[in-house]
């Protein structure tokens, strides 16, 4: 029954892409005094997880390291349902609180669900390195330079954030062009058709980065 009321937050939450409308539609509920504090509870760590929906969608076609951080947002509030879910019903299994089989209050619901994102990033505070591995685990570098994702299209309702980043692609696009232009003067002295190879492949970049920004920009 509890994963059930947590499924309903997260798929609610899921479809109205809002955590903060799902806690305050639970809030008006309550108002009736339908529900009791535990059943409310489930709900709202529900929502906290379909709230991570926004972020996924969000990530698609963009960066591994956008996407990563989405996964961070995901782990981060399964992992904290799942420890504090398990703590609370070990403690309430132990001690039988009494407050949760009473009805629930708006202000209780409000209180709820502050207190469980505060207790999570101290739980998991400390553990940053390890949610950073389990992203990038996940999602897994495959070999490919993603420096032109860095130009998302969604930038572009912000003028200052896009020319920003068209000014670090081009400071790459500019390494790449010195780093080939010296490979091309050492092999004059020595030639390498491995090294040349690397050169006429860097300046295929360079190119695919001359249009890259010209369309953006």
């Amino acid at each position: 029954f509890p994963l059930l009321l947590i499924l309903v937050g997260i798929i609610f939450t899921a479809l109205i892409q809002s955590s903060s409308a799902a806690t305050g539609v639970v809030i008006t509920m309550v108002g009736t005094k339908v529900l009791s504090l535990d059943l409310a509870l489930f709900i709202v760590l529900g929502a906290n997880i379909g709230t991570c929906v926004t972020a996924l969608l969000s990530s698609v076609g963009t960066s591994k390291g956008a996407r990563r951080a989405a996964m961070v947002h995901l782990y981060f509030n399964i992992i904290g349902t799942v420890v504090l879910l398990t703590l609370f019903t070990i403690a309430n299994g132990i001690f039988d609180f009494a407050f949760v089989h009473e009805s629930a209050n708006q202000a209780g619901i409000a209180i709820v669900h502050t207190v469980f994102n505060l207790s999570c990033t101290a739980l998991l505070f400390p553990f940053g390195k390890q949610l950073e591995r389990l992203a990038c685990a996940t999602v897994r570098d495959d070999g490919q330079a993603d420096e032109l994702q860095m130009l998302d299209d969604r930038l572009l309702v912000t003028p200052s954030a896009a020319i920003m980043r068209c000014t670090d692609v081009a400071k790459k696009m500019a390494r790449k062009s010195c780093t080939a232009l010296k490979d091309a003067l050492d092999i004059l002295r020595k030639y390498d058709s491995k090294a040349a190879q690397k050169i006429y492949d860097a300046e295929s970049k360079v190119d695919e980065y001359e249009d890259k920004l010209g369309d953006y920009l």
